[in-house]
């Protein structure tokens, strides 16, 4: 991955941890902590033999993203939330994780689209060493992010959409033209004169109208509209 994405710049300010492929099979495979021995005890492993190994030895599930989505609820690590049980009043953190039971119902049956299936991130996935998304077949999450990851509240969605936006960068330019046009529009314009228009006074109203129409093209004539998705994608 780190041949396509600038993983310096995810990793920075306490931001995504990362570790080599090797480092995880000498610290995690190869002590016996997955599901699997590593064959040979070998941390050197490379292409088809270790997405095999790692299919067997992690925990996989069936992702289908044209079916199902992926739905993350963290709380606080001091949260206690309500339990579904008669019997208890309130459950343990970890228990919290992936109920969505208090969650919007409105914001599910949107991004379920009237077809797809929540698949809850909960204590079964957290307490798994290590989870696996296989690259082929049904499995294959050829998918945008924010098409199959589903937050249980609106600050939960939006830290993630801000931290993909401003860090995420491919090496390759070609590839990473949208940054640019996220980096000049995250400026701050300065206060417009009488006699200045908006347009000369700040870059990021060209970059915004011009990547909406870009991308949604057919909804952008419509200026209410125009202004209506700028404003969801940069608030």
């Amino acid at each position: 991955m780190e041949d396509y994405f600038d993983f310096d710049r995810l990793k920075l300010s306490d931001g995504l941890q990362t570790m080599m492929m090797s480092e995880f099979l000498d610290t995690i495979a190869k002590p016996g902590l997955l599901n699997k021995p590593l064959p040979n005890n070998d941390i050197e492993l490379i292409r088809a033999p270790l997405y095999e190994y790692l299919e067997q030895a992690c925990y996989v599930k069936q992702w289908s993203p044209g079916m199902t989505y992926l739905g993350f609820n963290i709380p606080p690590d001091n949260a206690q939330c309500q339990s579904t049980s008669s019997t208890a009043s309130a459950t343990s953190w970890a228990q919290c994780i992936g109920d969505f039971n208090y969650t919007n119902p409105n914001r599910i049956n949107e991004f379920s689209l009237g077809k797809r299936v929540l698949v809850p991130y909960d204590a079964e996935f957290h307490q798994q060493r290590a989870i696996y998304f296989p690259g082929h077949e049904k499995n294959r999450l050829l998918t945008n992010f924010y098409s199959y990851l589903f937050f249980g509240t609106k600050a939960q969605d939006q830290i993630a959409k801000r931290f993909m936006r401003d860090r995420l960068r491919y090496h390759d330019e070609i590839f990473c033209v949208g940054s640019n046009l996220v980096e000049v529009s995250c400026c701050r314009c300065r206060p417009m004169s009488k006699n200045t228009t908006r347009n000369a006074q700040c870059p990021s109203h060209n970059a915004h109208q011009n990547m909406l129409r870009f991308t949604f093209g057919e909804v952008t004539s419509n200026k209410n509209t125009l202004g209506c998705l700028r404003n969801k994608l940069w608030s």
